[in-house]
């Protein structure tokens, strides 16, 4: 429910869903050494969207444009195949395949304007994988895996009738296709005695048809007046392609049987075709600790933080939002790095009553994690006590 300040008409938007799934999977052992999994999965959405606007000076109601079609379905089945292969005391493989149908389709509104009354979709994939554990020596650990991956539109992504933010408005592409992804993945371990444990983790991943959010044409034209404010048109559409690639970092060592502290970092970056940088590459992040496990007391300190993303690195979609950022030097908007201290103590009175207190944010730092325009809570004091029965 939303409304312009002094504006009479007051905009109603409501959604009913209808979700449902079900999946069987199963189990087998051929030998010791040889595993396998198989099962399938069926899920069937129904989306029911209404659009209505209320003058509250006459009581008068008429019909809007809807969040999403009056009516739209989303459904899909698929099996797989797994299995995993002790070859080696020192070497084992796994592999999979799984098989994918979805079918989409909708029926918009008349409120909505747009020039078809209904669309359908229907797309169908094959994926597979294959990776590998090896362990040369007592003390290392290697692995590797390739996949491919398949993600088909869903209503939200073709189909959402209008969503606006101040200058642009997103219109439906009922033509938008699925996105297929390759992915390489490796990694190695270090585990000495219980004592120590480094651990390292690459990746890449190869985008076919990638969804990403550029202007756009609705009924010939690329801006649309919208609650009363002329907008740029803007819809998912296909990229050629994109690619996003990382690691991800951590390292754990025990001082004594005690008192132990743990690390992590994760880096990722990605862009499209053209350039740009994508949607959903979150900033440097990573997390420290230092805990100490003594039963019935266990205490730690913990450190969270994140890096900085400039105005250069967020995708374009996210420069349209100023209002999610800060801005720099240049008045352009960016995300800056915060870092937060947190405290956290918990004793057990017995196997099944706990009592646990924490200070969270405890140098009350004002930040908000990216791109969620909601600034995180200052310090803050928690304290639960939890039971079993």
């Amino acid at each position: 429910h939303d409304r312009s300040i002094d504006d009479p008409l007051l905009f109603n938007r409501k959604e009913k869903l209808h979700i449902y799934t079900l999946s069987v999977d199963f189990h087998k052992e051929l030998l010791p050494a040889i595993r396998f999994s198989f099962g399938t999965e069926g899920t069937f959405n129904k989306v029911i969207s209404r659009g209505w606007s209320t003058h509250l000076l006459t009581g008068e109601t008429l019909a809007s444009a809807p969040r999403y079609p009056a009516l739209s379905h989303y459904a899909s089945v698929a099996g797989y195949l797994s299995g995993h292969w002790e070859a080696l005391p020192e070497l084992s493989l796994e592999g999979g395949i799984r098989g994918t149908l979805t079918h989409t389709d909708g029926e918009f509104s008349p409120e909505s304007g747009f020039p078809e009354s209904s669309f359908s979709q229907t797309n169908r994939a094959v994926n597979g994988s294959l990776g590998t554990v090896w362990r040369p020596f007592p003390e290392w650990l290697f692995r590797a895996l390739a996949s491919t991956g398949f993600r088909a539109p869903n209503i939200d992504d073709m189909a959402k009738v209008f969503d606006s933010e101040p200058g642009n408005v997103i219109v439906p592409n009922p033509t938008l296709k699925p996105e297929y992804a390759r992915n390489l993945e490796a990694g190695l371990a270090w585990i000495k005695e219980n004592k120590v444990r480094m651990e390292a983790t690459f990746f890449l991943t190869d985008l076919k048809g990638a969804m990403v959010r550029r202007p756009f044409l609705f009924n010939g034209r690329d801006s649309i007046p919208y609650n009363g404010t002329m907008s740029r048109v803007e819809a998912l559409v296909n990229a050629d392609g994109a690619i996003l690639a990382g690691a991800t970092f951590s390292a754990g060592y025990y001082f004594t049987p005690l008192l132990r502290t743990t690390h992590s970092l994760t880096a990722m970056t990605g862009h499209d075709s053209d350039g740009y940088p994508l949607r959903h590459i979150p900033p440097l992040y990573g997390s420290s600790a230092l805990c100490y496990d003594r039963k019935p007391w266990f205490a730690e300190i913990n450190l969270r933080y994140n890096g900085k993303i400039p105005y250069s690195r967020l995708a374009p979609d996210e420069r349209d939002k100023p209002y999610l950022y800060l801005p720099d030097k240049q008045g352009n908007p960016y995300s800056p790095a915060w870092m937060t201290i947190s405290l956290f103590a918990a004793y057990d009175f017995t196997p099944a009553i706990q009592l646990s207190a924490g200070i969270e944010n405890l140098t009350n730092r004002r930040y908000r994690p990216y791109s969620s325009g909601i600034a995180a809570p200052g310090t803050s004091l928690v304290i639960s006590l939890s039971g079993k029965i």
